[in-house]
């Protein structure tokens, strides 16, 4: 007697049914992806360390040599490195996530999967880059004498926030990207504005009282690194309306990014 296989179309609702019946594979996949870039190098977590370490150096001389203020709270090299650890997670997860449908061309072509989960295994990934990061500002916080106080429970808000926002995005600019090619580049652009236009470099102190509200609806960065630094750093003031407006503005890309992923991954194959 030979096996009988039964081919059945490809779903076009994805179920939490589905996702679960592939949940190893998912956490396998989002293992290789935040340990990959590691095993291919002899000092992975060096390199992971001192990217936000030199930009630190550069704009701590800048700023010595100006003689300005950020509208910052705590030591600035504390206050910056802090942003750029967190800005520069949502860059990579961002990109990554765009990215995914061609990552994982030969599984999305050659065999099914919920293939919705695609762009979250990059964002979820690099949340191990996050961590190691963290532990230059432990350093940091012992060097300048500034520990976490009764905001530390915004912690996990800021970081489920500032993923939330990376996924959301994320879904969007892959569909993009696999539809038109040069919006990657134009992603690319958009998040070096961003880290000027996003208190990274700067509080949000220092952006006049009156736009301050319309600032944290239009840039959904300032709710999650203000709320970070708030969590860290018992010397900086926390305002909730940016964090509230952000998580709002993130979950909206969200969804509308899955709605907009479930649409076009049907013809990705083709595309790619």
């Amino acid at each position: 007697m030979t096996d009988s296989y039964v081919i059945r179309p490809v779903p076009a609702r994805v179920t939490i049914a589905d996702l679960w019946r592939v949940r190893w594979m998912f956490f396998s996949l989002v293992r290789t992806s935040a340990l990959l870039p590691y095993s291919e190098t002899r000092y992975g977590a060096v390199w992971t360390l001192l990217r936000p370490f030199i930009f630190l150096a550069v704009m701590v001389f800048i700023k010595q040599q100006s003689a300005s203020r950020m509208g910052e709270e705590v030591a600035y090299p504390l206050f910056l490195y802090t942003g750029l650890v967190f800005w520069w997670y949502l860059v990579d997860a961002m990109k990554a996530a765009a990215r995914s449908p061609f990552s994982y061309k030969g599984l999305i072509t050659k065999i099914y999967y919920p293939r919705i989960i695609t762009p979250a295994i990059p964002v979820l990934g690099r949340l191990f880059d996050l961590a190691i990061q963290g532990g230059g500002i432990i350093f940091m916080m012992f060097a300048y004498d500034q520990f976490p106080g009764g905001n530390i429970w915004l912690l996990p808000v800021a970081i489920f926030n500032i993923f939330l926002l990376a996924l959301g995005l994320g879904y969007l600019f892959a569909v993009a990207v696999v539809a038109f090619r040069d919006a990657e580049r134009i992603l690319d652009y958009l998040l070096y504005i961003g880290l000027f236009l996003s208190p990274v470099l700067y509080a949000p102190a220092i952006v006049p009282e009156e736009y301050r509200s319309l600032y944290g609806w239009i840039n959904p960065a300032v709710g999650p690194l203000t709320a970070f630094r708030a969590a860290l750093f018992s010397d900086v003031r926390m305002t909730y309306e940016p964090l509230v407006s952000s998580l709002v503005v993130s979950s909206v890309l969200f969804f509308v990014g899955i709605w907009l992923f479930q649409r076009a991954q049907a013809g990705f194959a083709e595309k790619m």
